[in-house]
C-alpha cells in the first residue's frame, strides 16, 4: 500500500509542476559550480572520452540562480536533484536548467548541521545526504530523503567510521553498486554503507588533493572526481578504483565549491538466433540475454515475445530466475512473469521449430518491463548482430537457388574456393563425392550440393573460375640511410579492388602500423622488411626490402660564415640527416678561449648556431676552432671538432 501512495503521489506532483524536461541517461556526468561573485551554482556536463584529456565540459545552466550541492540523479524521473546549503531546500533541476522548489525535507537538522554530499541510488529513490556538524566540522549522520513521498520527508542513522571524516561527494558504483565518497580529512577514497557505516582501509592516500566536490562514475565503472590540488576547483580527476590514487587529470571551469552526480547505469536487453538461416522445419536456439550494470537486480520483471505463427516452442533450456512461465512449450508465445533480472550477465534460452514457410526473412522483438524511466520501463530487444539499434532479430528461410551464396566463384592460380552451403541439415553430399559440411575447390568447374532436411531435400550449384591474372607485389630495389631517419615504405601492385596489408620487420624496428598501405619506419641497423598483400578473392603476394643503415653521420659543418645581416650564410650551424641531437657545439677563439656555446639542439637548426658575437658584440674576422657532440637515434654518440673561418666585408 504505501508503494502505491507513493506512485499515486508521483504521478500527481509531476502533474503540478512545469512539463517535465528530463536529462538523458547517456553516461554523462555533472557537476554544479558556484560562482562566488554571484553566491549561485551553475550546471555544466561533462562527457567523458576515451582518454581525460578528451572528456568535454559543456555549461547546460551557466547560473541555476541559487547555490547548489549535493547533486542526485534519480532514474525514476531522470531528473536531477540538488540540495542548497544556504537555505536547506531541495531542489529539482530539468534539462532546461529551470528548478523546482520542493522546500525543506521535513525531519531534516537545520540547526546543527550542514549538508554539502549527496547521491542517489541507481533505484531512483532514497535522496541520501551526508550531515556534517557544526560544532566539530565532521560528519555525524547520513540522512535518507524520500523523494517521492509528500514533502520528501527524511529520516538518518549515525555515520559510524574508524576515524573521523569530512566525506565532500559520493557515488554509486554502477558496476559493483558500492557507495564511495571523497574524504577531505584524511585526502582519500571511502566506503559507505546504508546503515552508515564508513570504511576507510579501503584506499590509500589519493595524492595532492586538497579539496574534492564532486565524485562520479562512467559507464566503464571510471572513478572521476571535481576539485583542486589548492582550494580553488578547477580540475577533472580521474582515480584508480581500485586504490584510490589520482591516475590524471585536465583543467576545467574554475569554482570555489563543486556537486557532481551522473547516470553511468546500462541496462541492455538482445536477442539471438542461432542458426540464423535455415531451411523448412530447422531447430533454432533462441537466446535472450540482459547485461544489467545498473548496480541492483530488478524483480517482478516481465518477459515476452511472439514469433512468427509458423515456429513453435520445443524446449526451454534455460529458463528466467524465480520465473513463472505463463506461455511456452507448444506454442509461438514466449511469456514469462516475476522473473529477477540479475547483475552482470543473465540468459534465457529456449528452443524453437520453424515450420514450413515461403522462403524469406522473418523476425521479431521480445519485450520486457518494468523497468525504470532512464531505460525506458519497456526494454525492447536488439539483434546484437548487426550495428542497427533496437532492430528485431531474424531468421533467413532459404529455397534450393539460396542454398549457396554464389553462383560463381573466383579463385587465384594456385588456390582454391571454400564452398559451403548457408544451412545444414540431416546430411550433405557434394559432387566430388564428399559428405562434409564444406568443401576446397581448387579446380575450375561446376560443383553441386544436395543437403537433406526434415522436409525435403534442396540442391544448388556454383561455378568455380580461375582468374586471369595473378596478384604482384613489389617494394622496389634496396635503400640505404643513416640511424634515426625515417623512411616511408610502399608497395606498387597490379590490383584494383581494395587490399589487406601486413608487414613485418627481421629486426623488431616499430613500424608506424602493421596493416596501412604506407607505414613509417625508423631503423637504427641493417634490417628486412617484408608485406603481404590480400585482395577482395583472398589471393595473396608478397615482397621484401633491404634497408643498409649507414653508420657514419655525414654531419657537414661549414668552413667559413658571413655574420652581416644580409641573410646568406649569416650563421654558423651544424648540419645533417634529420633526427640528430647535438648535444653541444662549442666555439674557441685562438688562444683558446670560448666565445660560444650551445646545448640541447638539433642539427639543421640555425637557432643553435652562432651569430658570430661574442658577449653581445661583434667578434673579430678570423679562424676560430669549433667542437661539437652528436647524439644519435641508436643511443651512441659522435664528437668532433675543426676549423671555422669567421669574414667580415671591408
Amino acid at each position: 500500500m504505501a508503494r502505491l501512495s507513493s506512485f499515486i503521489f508521483l504521478i500527481l506532483y509531476l502533474g503540478q509542476t512545469a512539463p517535465a524536461q528530463p536529462f538523458p541517461c547517456d553516461g554523462k556526468m555533472y557537476v554544479a559550480l558556484l560562482d562566488q561573485s554571484q553566491g549561485t551554482s551553475g550546471l555544466y556536463a561533462i562527457t567523458p572520452g576515451e582518454l581525460l584529456a578528451g572528456a568535454v565540459i559543456t555549461p547546460v545552466q551557466a547560473n541555476l540562480g541559487v547555490p547548489i550541492q549535493a547533486l542526485g540523479f534519480s532514474v525514476i524521473d531522470n531528473h536531477i536533484y540538488g540540495f542548497s546549503p544556504a537555505s536547506y531546500r531541495l531542489y529539482r533541476i530539468h534539462a532546461s536548467g529551470q528548478l523546482d522548489d520542493m522546500g525543506v525535507p521535513p525531519n531534516l537538522d537545520t540547526v546543527n548541521f550542514t549538508y554539502l554530499a549527496g547521491e542517489i541510488g541507481s533505484n531512483g529513490n532514497p535522496f541520501r545526504l551526508i550531515a556534517r556538524s557544526k560544532a566539530t566540522g565532521y560528519d555525524e549522520r547520513l540522512y535518507s530523503v524520500r523523494l517521492f513521498q509528500p514533502n520528501s520527508p527524511a529520516s538518518w542513522v549515525s555515520v559510524v567510521s574508524d576515524v573521523a571524516v569530512r566525506i565532500e561527494d559520493m557515488a554509486f558504483d554502477p558496476i559493483f553498486g558500492e557507495l564511495v565518497g571523497y574524504d577531505s580529512a584524511n585526502s582519500r577514497m571511502v566506503s559507505i554503507n546504508t546503515a552508515g557505516v564508513v570504511t576507510t582501509a579501503n584506499f590509500a592516500t589519493a595524492g595532492p588533493v586538497e579539496s574534492m566536490g564532486a565524485v562520479f562514475f562512467d559507464r566503464a565503472g571510471r572513478l572521476y572526481g571535481y576539485g583542486g590540488r589548492t582550494n580553488l576547483h578547477n580540475s577533472l580527476f580521474e582515480f584508480n578504483r581500485i586504490n584510490g590514487r589520482l591516475s590524471g587529470s585536465r583543467i576545467g571551469p574554475t569554482s570555489r565549491n563543486s556537486d557532481g552526480c551522473a547516470c553511468p547505469y546500462q541496462l541492455h536487453f538482445t536477442k539471438r538466433v542461432e542458426p540464423a538461416v535455415v531451411l523448412p522445419c530447422t531447430e533454432v536456439t533462441i537466446t535472450y540475454h540482459f547485461h544489467n550494470r545498473a548496480a541492483i537486480t530488478y524483480g517482478q520483471v516481465r518477459i515476452t515475445d511472439t514469433l512468427p505463427d509458423f515456429f513453435n516452442i520445443t524446449a526451454i533450456e534455460r529458463p528466467p530466475f524465480f520465473a513463472e512461465i505463463q506461455s511456452g512449450v507448444g506454442s509461438h508465445i514466449f511469456d514469462a512473469t516475476n522473473m529477477q533480472v540479475l547483475l552482470g550477465k543473465d540468459s534465457v534460452v529456449i528452443r524453437a521449430r520453424v515450420g514450413l514457410a515461403p522462403p524469406g526473412h522473418y523476425g521479431s522483438r521480445a519485450m520486457a518491463s518494468p523497468f525504470p524511466v532512464a531505460f525506458g520501463n519497456t526494454l525492447r530487444s536488439d539483434d546484437p548482430k548487426t550495428s542497427i539499434p533496437d532492430d528485431p532479430t531474424l531468421v533467413e528461410i532459404l529455397d534450393e537457388e539460396g542454398l549457396l551464396k554464389d553462383s560463381v566463384a573466383l579463385i587465384c592460380p594456385g588456390s582454391f574456393a571454400v564452398l559451403k552451403p548457408s544451412a545444414q541439415g540431416q546430411s550433405v553430399r557434394w559432387s566430388t563425392g564428399e559428405q562434409t559440411s564444406s568443401i576446397e575447390a581448387g579446380a575450375p568447374g561446376l560443383y553441386w550440393v544436395e543437403v537433406e532436411g526434415e522436409c525435403g531435400i534442396y540442391r544448388d550449384s556454383i561455378l568455380v573460375r580461375e582468374t586471369d591474372t595473378g596478384l604482384q607485389a613489389d617494394l622496389g630495389p634496396d635503400r640505404d640511410t643513416y640511424p634515426g631517419e625515417s623512411i616511408s615504405l610502399s608497395v606498387r601492385h597490379n590490383s584494383s579492388s581494395p587490399l589487406e596489408y601486413r608487414w613485418e620487420s627481421s629486426s623488431g624496428d616499430t613500424l608506424s602500423c602493421s596493416d596501412c598501405a604506407a607505414p613509417f619506419v625508423t631503423p637504427l641497423k641493417d634490417a628486412v622488411f617484408a608485406v603481404t598483400i590480400t585482395d577482395a578473392l583472398g589471393c595473396t603476394a608478397e615482397d621484401e626490402l633491404r634497408i643498409r643503415v649507414k653508420q657514419s653521420i655525414p654531419a657537414f659543418v661549414p668552413s667559413a660564415f658571413s655574420p652581416d645581416d644580409n641573410g646568406i650564410n649569416d650563421v654558423f650551424f651544424v648540419q645533417g640527416p634529420p633526427g640528430i641531437e647535438v648535444e653541444y657545439l662549442r666555439v674557441f677563439d685562438r688562444w683558446g678561449g670560448q666565445v660560444f656555446e650551445s646545448r640541447n639542439g638539433m642539427v639543421n637548426d640555425p637557432a643553435h648556431g652562432w651569430n658570430g658575437k661574442r658577449k653581445g658584440s661583434p667578434a673579430p674576422q678570423g679562424v676560430y676552432i669549433w667542437m661539437l657532440r652528436l647524439r644519435l637515434a641508436d643511443g651512441g654518440s659522435r664528437e668532433d671538432q675543426g676549423e671555422v673561418l669567421l669574414l667580415r666585408g671591408g
